[in-house]
């Protein structure tokens, strides 16, 4: 996995934890995020600390932890409506 640099906007928040598996940078903030690829340019122990942190992250994403979960929202809608 690579460290991730996105801008700060809803949906980025929940995959990007700003300094830990990636940068957040302001929309339009052309600085902010020459500021970022230069970190990560900079340092391979940053690259991959941030990497392995973005495996962390993906996994919580995994195709079977997304299909239980919607599973148990469809569950619980049925129980309450049907």
């Amino acid at each position: 996995m690579r460290p991730l640099v996105a801008t700060d906007v809803r949906g980025n928040r929940d995959l990007v934890e700003d300094g830990v598996n990636g940068f957040l940078v302001p929309l339009g903030d052309v600085g902010a995020l020459a500021e970022a690829l230069g970190q990560l340019i900079g340092s391979r122990e940053l690259r991959e600390k941030m990497g392995e942190e973005s495996r962390k992250k993906a996994e919580a994403y995994s195709l079977g932890k997304v299909v239980k979960e919607m599973e148990r929202i469809y569950r619980k809608f049925l129980e309450r409506y049907a």
